[in-house]
């Protein structure tokens, strides 16, 4: 493993990391980036949270 790796890796869950990467010729980073940016939450985050239905069964470990 690199050395980086090795610095994040917890022997339960493994490096924990989430990787997006886009391969290409003649694509814009910076289009990309402004693409992803519109997607995120906005006025979402201050809502309260419990009053949203959630679809998944409750987990426990």
């Amino acid at each position: 493993m690199a050395l980086s790796l090795i610095n994040r890796w917890n022997d339960t869950y493994g490096d924990r990391m989430t990787e997006l990467v886009m391969i290409g010729m003649g694509i814009s980073q910076k289009q990309i980036e402004q693409t992803l940016d519109a997607c995120l939450l906005t006025e979402e985050m201050v809502q309260d949270w419990s009053e949203f239905i959630d679809p998944l069964p409750s987990f426990h470990i």
